[in-house]
Order: C-alpha cells, then sequence, then structure tokens
C-alpha cells in the first residue's frame, strides 16, 4: 500500500511539473515573439509568422563580406547566387543575400 501510494504522488507530482513548464514556455513565446520581429508573408501577403532578433541598426559602410567554402562543384551557389534562377533554394540564397546586404550595407562575396 505504502508503494502504492508513493507511485501515485510521484506521478501527479510528474504531471503537476509537466503542465507548469508547458504554460510557462507558452507565456514566454507570448511575451517574445513579436519584440523587434519581421512579419514574414507568403506570396499572397499573409503573415506566417514572426521572426525576431536583436541586431538593431548597423551600418558597415558597403564593406565586402568574403565567406570562404571548398570549391567542389557539389557545394557551389550555397553561399552566394548572382541572380534569381527560379530554383527555390537558390532564390532564397540570393534573397538573403540581397536583405542582409540591404539592412546591415554589406556586400556578400564568395571566395572558394
Amino acid at each position: 500500500m505504502l508503494k502504492r501510494s508513493i507511485s501515485l504522488i510521484l506521478v501527479v507530482l510528474v504531471l503537476i511539473t509537466s503542465l507548469i513548464s508547458c504554460a510557462r514556455f507558452n507565456e514566454q513565446e507570448n511575451a517574445t515573439g513579436t519584440q523587434n520581429g519581421t512579419v514574414v508573408t507568403d506570396g499572397n501577403g499573409d503573415a506566417n509568422y514572426d521572426i525576431g532578433d536583436d541586431l538593431g541598426t548597423r551600418d558597415y559602410g558597403g564593406k565586402d563580406i568574403t565567406i570562404g567554402h571548398c570549391g567542389h562543384a557539389q557545394y557551389k551557389g550555397e553561399i552566394s547566387q548572382d541572380r534569381l534562377t527560379g530554383d527555390v533554394v537558390q532564390d532564397s540564397i540570393y534573397k538573403r543575400n540581397i536583405t542582409v546586404g540591404e539592412r546591415l550595407n554589406i556586400v556578400i562575396k564568395n571566395e572558394t
């Protein structure tokens, strides 16, 4: 009987702990989810989610940022793209580099 009581108490404690931790996670997510955020939209202009960052305002004066990587053909285009190609991944890399470059006033270059 004593083992059963202890087991029941432990189960209740574990359940309460998990409920409390989930509730705190949701509170933190709601509290910081829109702070300094950028709303990401799909092609129709509908907001999908909010991405926050702490970059603040920075201007690097148009400096070149060179990112080196190995020159294997399989890695070509993973860091830098020169234009939109119609490929989802390559277009995302191009748009990322343009957005980061405009926001921080930098030019991202590729070195193999």
